[in-house]
């Protein structure tokens, strides 16, 4: 009898802050290892490591930004990536 592979889809994540530096990469450093998820980090700012672009956008299946009051962060995805609509998250950090 054969087996069946029963793999899952892992949800794909986009975290996204303003440089790229601090608040998304960590977060993406503490889900790397999740089974559950594939995890990637981007930021708003032009001279992040990794930029936020519609590519990644459309890869993710949900985004978390991490401040939204403060910095804008939802807001400026919306702004300059009107064409994509993804479910957006606002992590308030």
């Amino acid at each position: 009898m054969r087996q069946r592979s029963l793999a899952v889809a892992r949800e794909r994540i986009l975290f996204v802050c303003t440089a790229n530096v601090d608040r998304s990469r960590t977060a993406e450093d503490l889900y790397r290892d999740d089974p559950r998820y594939e995890v990637l980090s981007a930021g708003l700012a032009p001279f992040a490591p990794t930029p936020v672009t519609r590519e990644l956008l459309r890869w993710a299946d949900r985004v978390f930004v991490m401040c939204e009051r403060e910095e804008h962060h939802r807001t400026l995805l919306k702004m300059r990536f009107p064409d994509v609509d993804r479910p957006v998250v606002d992590l308030d950090i």
